[in-house]
């Protein structure tokens, strides 16, 4: 009996260890501070060991990635874990926000840390104060190391030296340099060859996936995979560097011209040559947004505040819409992430209006606008008044080439004809953007009326929506605005599916 309740007041204390590269010199390092740390628990009879956590290859400048460390914090949640056990401040963290607020989290928890090295515990009145310290003192360190590894790279960049510490898809490393991988190379081959015959991307990553073609990665192939390989120049024998970087806040960001980029032709031994991939990269450049991906919205949504693109990204199970310059640039637009299933029920709510005029009204919208079409002026669009002008001022041209023939007006006929032949043709273009929105506009009736109205999102018409709308302008939480390739602009409130959503959702909570 007294042995059980000693037992239970035992401190239960887990060993949290990690080391930055997988290399056999760190393999070892990393073995020592478990059998260390597990040994100064064993050892302790007032101590139980409540577990080792170990992270192994993964940089202590941020705690994503690092999941033994995560799987810890979770522990102490659970209130599984009393005290922690590390070697060092710099074992825990290179960075000094996420060390103290590590360490914070962690006494919200109840449950202190302890630095072996440095002699620091969490919770002690100077505790936090020489954390900070020493947490400051391993992150410039970290930041020191950094900058002379970026050095040495970027001279490597410069003389072309450099060889990439992974290999692309379709080469291996040999002897340190990229040699072609045979069966990989083929399938590259493949790809290219597809785009270049006409077949869209998302439909080349689906035939890879169903005759079970892995990635490097051994995932599935997808419409982004495709992109990559197409607009990399390593396919065709050359190299391009730093096309990425690391941020002071060792962040990894796309090289948008913030740093010089080195680009070496004739690096290593090219999978296609130069002419097929700058035809393919013509050819994907060519097809529109929801053909490369399949996907009806993409290539439409654009933000209404700010008139950026809207990408459409996975969160939290959900699709969602967001806007790029509100994503990479928070100051220029506040506008937030706008869920998919918003967006397809707004349109299917306009659709449904839509069928509803044309079906059960006299007059229905549609019938309307292509009575407004046909009724504007000459400088809207009016075809009889087009081309009517037309006709004169082919008239006056001629009159204009026999006066100057017969030796009238030559100095003012080159001026006088160029300016007709301009107006001419806006009138031409004019006549033709006239023309496409009736046939568009008839198209769009055709449709309408034979569309059954659903309140259901699962009858969102995926094919036809590309041909119908050509652009979408979103305010997140307000309005959607559709605009039909016919020139039609209509706007559909999605204020009330959005205070919809905030009340289901707080009816579950």
């Amino acid at each position: 009996m007294n042995q059980n309740i000693a037992q239970s007041e035992k401190q239960r204390v887990a060993v949290y260890c990690r080391v930055s590269t997988v290399l056999p010199s760190q393999r070892l390092s990393a073995i020592s501070q478990q059998n260390h740390g597990r040994n100064t628990v064993l050892n302790a009879p007032t101590r139980e060991l409540a577990g080792i956590y170990a992270d192994s290859g993964v940089s202590g400048v941020s705690r994503n990635g690092r999941i033994s460390l995560q799987r810890m914090v979770s522990d102490c949640k659970a209130g599984k874990i009393d005290l922690v056990l590390t070697k060092s401040v710099s074992r825990l963290a290179r960075n000094t926000t996420d060390c103290l607020e590590l360490a914070r989290t962690l006494l919200t928890f109840g449950v202190h840390i302890v630095f072996e090295k440095e002699n620091i515990r969490t919770g002690s009145a100077d505790g936090e104060l020489m954390l900070s310290i020493l947490a400051c003192f391993a992150e410039e360190e970290s930041r020191s190391i950094s900058e002379n590894l970026k050095w040495g790279i970027r001279k490597r960049f410069a003389s072309g030296s450099y060889q990439p510490s992974v290999a692309p898809f379709g080469y291996r490393k040999s002897d340190g340099r990229l040699a072609i991988e045979p069966e990989e190379a083929a399938v590259v081959r493949s790809i290219f060859e597809g785009l270049i015959n006409g077949t869209p991307p998302h439909v080349i990553a689906a035939g890879l996936n169903e005759s079970r073609v892995a990635t490097r990665r051994g995932a599935a192939w997808s419409y982004t995979q495709i992109r990559s390989i197409v607009n990399n120049p390593v396919y065709m024998g050359d190299l391009l560097c730093q096309k990425t970087y690391t941020d002071e806040r060792f962040c990894q960001r796309l090289n948008r011209g913030m740093l010089d980029r080195y680009y070496h032709e004739n690096h290593h031994e090219p999978i296609v040559d130069r002419k097929t991939f700058a035809l393919a990269a013509s050819v994907f450049e060519q097809i529109p947004c929801h053909a490369r991906t399949g996907h009806p919205l993409c290539g439409r949504v654009v933000c209404a505040v700010c008139g950026c693109p809207m990408f459409r990204r996975q969160s939290k199970g959900a699709h969602t819409f967001v806007c790029a310059s509100a994503r990479r640039h928070s100051a220029y637009c506040h506008s937030k992430p706008e869920r998919e299933s918003t967006i397809r029920a707004a349109f299917l709510t306009l659709l449904n209006k839509l069928a509803f005029s044309q079906q059960y009204t006299q007059g229905g919208i549609l019938n309307g606008y292509i009575a407004h079409i046909a009724a504007q002026e000459i400088g809207k669009g009016d075809a009889a008044a087009i081309a009517a002008a037309q006709e004169r001022s082919r008239m006056e041209r001629a009159a204009l080439a026999a006066e100057a023939m017969a030796g009238h007006n030559t100095a003012q006929y080159h001026d006088r004809c160029r300016a007709l032949l301009a107006g001419e043709e806006r009138l031409r273009r004019e006549a033709d953007r006239l023309h496409c929105c009736t046939e568009q506009a008839e198209r769009l009736r055709a449709f309408v009326e034979t569309w059954r109205i659903t309140g259901d999102v699962a009858d969102f018409p995926d094919e036809a929506f590309p041909n119908l709308v050509s652009q979408v302008r979103l305010v997140s939480g307000s309005s959607a605005t559709f605009c039909f390739a016919c020139g039609l602009t209509l706007t559909e409130d999605i204020t009330n599916r959005a205070t919809k959503k905030e009340k289901t959702g707080d009816q579950k909570a």
